[in-house]
């Protein structure tokens, strides 16, 4: 049985804090299946007015999930 090693924990945090996650992650994530690109509930032609929308009200976190 493998038993958890704090030190080995504690150094891949402090080498990987800071790298890009969350928005970049999220959003490829949520759209890329493996059948297809978007779920099969949202039709393809929702994303683009959506993020249009949300661009109107948080322009910065909708720039930083593309960028």
């Amino acid at each position: 049985m493998r038993k958890f090693d704090q030190k080995k924990a504690e150094d891949w945090f402090w080498q990987t804090q800071g790298l890009p996650y969350g928005y970049h992650n999220f959003i490829y994530g949520w759209i890329d299946t493996p059948a297809d690109n978007f779920p099969p509930l949202l039709p393809p032609d929702l994303a683009p007015v959506v993020f249009s929308m949300l661009e109107a009200v948080m322009p910065k976190t909708i720039y930083n999930m593309f960028a």
